[in-house]
């Protein structure tokens, strides 16, 4: 329990500073409005003279991205980050930050490409350019989504209208609060990191909160006294991630498809996120 509030913490001061580093910080900045202008500046072409990958990502979410005992970024995204990078030919940098900055970010041009568990939606698709689908298999994290609860209150939860009137969280700007603000009568909270809505459901400000059901059995597993409750959302034909690429840069999106799809083939992404469950298991971070 100490060692994994510990990492919830260090999370927490992560995110919330901004450096120079290569696995640096950024603050949050305002969620962009649609994008309706194309780039001129080729990002692919830029990305090779310059050398560098930058890649934007939320560290708060097992084991897709998460902070190990040395307060690095890994997780099987950083992984598939690292692998891009590399079939580039250039290095990799990547960008920690709250989840609702990670899209933003891309909009500014403040990193090359956003890889941070995000799954596909139509307004996404319409704002930026989005990869070949990865992470597919029925139990992806955009497969399975549920509330976590107290422990002690789970069985009062058996179906979503057990949360009328309830408040729960979600991640700004994730699918979790998309379809918990859809799906239920519940008063949604919206919160920067994962991190914060842990401690304000240990803490009861808030009755639940949605999450995919793997990261959340890793917390319910890891926290004692937080469990995933029965009901389970409905989700669209689109059960994998994308890479999120700014609009108008064909060239790059092409270039990373041509990538996702030996990535696909290959199953190098299995690999990875079973190499990542074992490192967040190694931190105290359990997923079964």
């Amino acid at each position: 329990m100490k060692k994994i509030m510990a990492i919830l913490m260090a999370t927490l001061m992560i995110t919330g500073c901004s450096t120079t580093d290569t696995t640096s910080s950024t603050t949050a900045e305002p969620t962009a409005t649609t994008t309706t202008a194309t780039t001129t500046t080729n990002t692919l072409d830029a990305i090779k003279e310059s050398g560098v990958l930058k890649v934007s990502v939320s560290p708060d979410y097992p084991p897709m991205e998460f902070m190990d005992a040395n307060n690095n970024p890994v997780g099987s995204d950083i992984a598939l980050a690292q692998y891009i990078a590399d079939q580039l030919g250039v290095e990799l940098q990547i960008e920690t930050m709250d989840f609702s900055a990670t899209l933003t970010a891309v909009d500014l041009d403040k990193v090359d490409m956003g890889i941070s568990g995000f799954g596909w939606t139509e307004d996404r698709e319409e704002q930026y350019e989005l990869s070949l689908e990865y992470n597919t298999d029925a139990e992806a994290e955009s497969g399975c989504n549920g509330i976590m609860v107290l422990s002690e209150n789970v069985d009062k939860y058996e179906t979503l209208d057990d949360f009328d009137g309830l408040t729960v969280a979600a991640q700004a700007n994730s699918i979790q609060e998309e379809i918990t603000m859809s799906q239920t009568n519940a008063v949604v909270e919206k919160i920067a990191t994962l991190d914060v809505g842990i401690l304000e459901l240990q803490t009861g400000k808030i009755d639940g909160l949605t999450l995919s059901c793997t990261v959340a059995e890793g917390y319910a597993n890891s926290l004692d006294n937080l469990a995933l409750a029965a009901p389970r959302f409905t989700v669209d034909e689109h059960l994998g991630n994308v890479v999120v690429v700014k609009k108008g840069q064909t060239e790059l999106i092409d270039a990373v498809n041509e990538i996702m799809e030996v990535v696909n083939s290959e199953g190098l992404y299995e690999q990875w996120y079973a190499e990542a469950v074992e490192e967040a298991t190694a931190i105290g971070i359990e997923f079964e």
